[in-house]
């Protein structure tokens, strides 16, 4: 099926794949595709989500993403892509507070034994100009970037439990590293719509 790319004007002749699901027609393009992985985006009215699967080395002669496995593997991975989308949609306001409240926790945590990273990088950027002026030698500027390392490292573990928090009561249907930066990314750009910080998400 061949639709018009509406950035170029052209065919759009990627692979695709479709699942019907709840009554509804799901459809997904393949953005790459090999033997050894595939990467595929459900299309609108759905949030523009993608997800793929990597075949190891050591199972590269049993499996090939570019035969009928390929096709199965996708439809799975498709319909949770449908899933994430259609839980966005029904919840999208609640979602929206709830990444509000999210992103002010996270910053109330900066303090003095924790660094955001915007914090990490403003002590970084002092500690390397007073080393360059002399104000330490290498030996305590290494003691100082330790320091505060540690305290970013730390934020970092507290960030990662409120957001796992968020996704288990909020969102669970995105289990993955990579598709919940994608939801957090999306929900970002909604709160921003509705009038909220730019600097949130």
């Amino acid at each position: 099926m061949h639709t018009e790319n509406e950035a170029s004007g052209r065919a759009d002749t990627r692979e695709r794949v479709t699942v019907t699901v709840d009554g509804r027609t799901v459809e997904g393009v393949f953005l790459h595709r090999s033997p050894s992985d595939f990467e595929i985006e459900i299309q609108p009215p759905f949030p523009p989500l993608h997800a793929g699967l990597h075949i190891p080395v050591y199972a590269r002669r049993e499996a090939d993403f570019t035969t009928a496995l390929g096709e199965i593997a996708a439809k799975k991975t498709l319909l949770t892509l449908y899933r994430i989308g259609e839980a966005l949609e029904a919840r999208r306001e609640p979602l929206i507070q709830a990444f509000a409240e999210l992103q002010t926790q996270i910053e109330s945590l900066s303090g003095a034994e924790t660094y955001t990273e915007a914090t990490y990088k403003a002590r970084r950027r002092v500690l390397r100009r007073q080393l360059r002026s002399g104000q330490h030698d290498q030996p305590k500027h290494q003691r100082l970037m330790g320091e505060i390392r540690k305290r970013r490292e730390a934020h970092r573990l507290l960030e990662w439990d409120l957001t796992e928090r968020f996704f288990d009561q909020m969102i669970p249907e995105a289990e993955s590293i990579d598709l919940r930066e994608q939801v957090l990314d999306l929900l970002g750009t909604w709160h921003r719509e509705r009038g909220g910080s730019g600097d949130e998400g």
